[in-house]
């Protein structure tokens, strides 16, 4: 299950490499403008170009700061939100409902929703009848 894991994450870095790859290229801009311009180290661009690590939050705001796109635009490219229709049926209204509630009673339903994820998971695993 951690192979899987880890070659998901490679593979979303592939391709949001693949993008950002192209949006720099676009610009006529290299990974150095590009970290100057969104304020991040050249060391943590070249980690992210070489597919060692994935993009967190400060990067993905800076990029997109950088190439004056939208914050969610990268956040999808970078596989942090899903393309454009890809949400499920159901999936906004639940995330509506779940907003809709306090902190700590949000927390609760949350905690509450993974216990039943886990046990669906666990009946239709392989091997259980």
């Amino acid at each position: 299950m951690e192979e899987l894991l880890v070659l998901d994450c490679y593979l979303m870095a592939t391709d949001f490499v693949k993008w950002l790859t192209h949006e720099i290229d676009s610009r006529d801009w290299n990974q150095s403008i590009l970290a100057e311009r969104a304020s991040i180290s050249t060391a943590q661009m070249s980690r992210i170009f070489k597919r060692e690590r994935l993009p967190g939050i400060d990067a993905i705001t800076g990029i997109a700061r950088a190439l004056g796109i939208p914050t969610e635009t990268v956040m999808r490219a970078a596989g942090w939100l899903p393309a454009v229709g890809e949400v499920p049926d159901g999936w906004v209204e639940l995330g509506h409902r779940l907003m809709r509630l306090s902190g700590e009673t949000r927390a609760r339903a949350i905690q509450a929703m993974e216990g039943v994820l886990v046990a669906f998971e666990n009946a239709t695993s392989p091997g259980r009848r």
